[in-house]
């Protein structure tokens, strides 16, 4: 005010000293006084906040009550979100297609804690695996009217002749499908087999739609929830049948939702815990230099939870599509992975910018303290280059295998560390981003030393050569 106005505040300053002045006998007259302490009970804490709200600057309220108070507070939102217990079914059945593997079991799990008590497992194999027999055992010692199906999601003739003489015969209605089903079978594409590719794109693409016919013909209005993941959102390299599948769940899922039906897709990244990557670290390394971040387990509960309900706030109904586990702009460049090679496509231009404080596009890594564009630019000789170049792969390597950089040696071929052909492939990219080098994939994969790929990639680019 003093800097804007300063007149007006000497005028203030002005009529405060006239009221002190005129005031000194009885400052109760023109001086407004704070109010005594009012007490309030808690029961009337409503009234208390009303006499704040009425006079904030002066006065003292103090509310007081004992263990025996029952205050009454009106809600400010009295519209909440459903519960998952009121959303299930006690006398329904609740069908698991690949529902024993780690997810599958963690929602089982979930559905059983919130009053399910007929659940259907479909599965080619069964209860084959140790974890799996354990804990259809558990379910069955608890009460829970659980039953395996042998079935291939594939084989649409067989799968309806369970689904229609076998399961609906036998248990209640089907009142909510999981489609949790997948199989791995990755490789660069060029690399991939036609075996290679079925394998992995039938049970996402033809056995998921097997399965919402047979259901639908066969049941009154199931809800459908399918598993898929965020590989199919941003083409995961090596997973091109994997993601080609996914992407077939995406769609069929928000086609139900077009007829009306309740269905979701959940593309997700890792989850941490359960699921087919809880116990491979070196899988989890490579997403994570590639940019993917993990799901912790119980928000992929709590997902589900709202797959289940429809809603993710009062009045908010879930998506028919969720995506999950990928990194925004901000989390790049927080995290710095190796090779987030997705956010450089023009696709991710508006992702790169969530979460982060300056508008731009460019991805922060290792390059802000050891930029080798700008070093490769005026290196002296050849040499000087290689060592260059060493440094940087040493350290783009550290992270790709979730290393530290002194763990590397240069001396030393990088298949020495696990470098496969996936991890190859975003070495090649790296060097043709930060030295505009052409490498092969086989190149990275031979037998020639981190120090002696640096050689050749400084002389193919022609660092430090007066000449150039």
């Amino acid at each position: 005010m003093l800097k804007y106005d300063a007149d007006y505040v000497a005028e203030l300053v002005n009529e405060l000293s006239r009221l002190v002045e005129s005031s000194s006998d009885d400052l109760g007259n023109d001086l407004p006084l704070p109010e005594p302490i009012i007490n309030i009970d808690i029961n009337r804490v409503k009234e208390a906040f009303g006499l704040i709200e009425k006079n904030p600057f002066f006065g003292l309220v103090s509310i007081t009550g004992g263990p025996d108070a029952t205050p009454q507070v009106d809600m400010a939102i009295k519209k909440t979100i459903k519960p998952l217990h009121q959303a299930l079914s006690g006398t329904d059945t609740y069908l698991l297609a690949g529902g024993l593997g780690g997810l599958g079991r963690s929602i089982c799990e979930l559905l059983v804690k919130n009053g399910a008590r007929h659940i259907a497992f479909l599965s080619r194999t069964g209860t084959s695996s140790e974890a799996s027999q354990r804990f259809f055992k558990d379910l069955c010692d608890k009460g829970i009217d659980a039953r395996v199906y042998k079935a291939d999601l594939c084989d649409a003739e067989a799968l309806t002749k369970v689904i229609k003489e076998e399961i609906c015969q036998e248990m209640p209605p089907i009142k909510g499908v999981f489609q949790c089903a997948a199989t791995i079978k990755d490789s660069i594409f060029s690399n991939m087999t036609y075996s290679d590719w079925t394998e992995a794109i039938r049970p996402k693409t033809v056995g998921s739609d097997n399965l919402v016919r047979a259901i639908s013909a066969n049941s009154e209005d199931p809800f459908f929830i399918f598993l898929a993941s965020s590989a199919g959102v941003i083409g995961n390299r090596g997973q091109a049948n994997y993601a080609a599948g996914n992407c077939f769940e995406d769609a069929l899922a928000l086609n139900l939702r077009l007829e009306g039906k309740h269905a979701v897709s959940i593309d997700l990244g890792p989850v941490l815990g359960a699921g087919m990557l809880a116990d491979d670290e070196e899988i989890l390394d490579i997403l994570r230099a590639s940019g993917f971040y993990g799901i912790r387990h119980e928000d992929f509960l709590t997902l589900i939870t709202h797959a289940i309900t429809a809603e993710i706030s009062p009045g908010t109904p879930m998506p028919g599509r969720v995506i999950m586990g990928i990194g925004s702009g901000g989390l790049v460049r927080q995290n710095q992975p190796a090779d987030p090679y997705w956010s450089r496509t023009a696709l991710y231009s508006y992702l790169n910018l969530v979460d982060t404080s300056n508008p731009d596009l460019k991805v922060v890594d290792a390059s802000n303290d050891f930029d080798l564009k700008s070093l490769l630019s005026c290196c002296s000789s050849t040499d000087v280059a290689a060592e260059i170049v060493t440094t940087g792969l040493s350290l783009m390597l550290a992270k790709a295998m979730n290393m530290l950089p002194e763990e590397i040696d240069t001396g030393k071929p990088p298949n020495v560390y696990g470098v496969d052909s996936l991890v190859a492939v975003g070495v090649r990219n790296w060097v043709v981003t930060n030295c505009g080098v052409e490498v092969s994939v086989f190149e990275v994969l031979s037998e020639r030393t981190v120090a002696e790929l640096a050689r050749e990639i400084a002389r193919r680019g022609g660092f430090g050569d007066e000449d150039k």
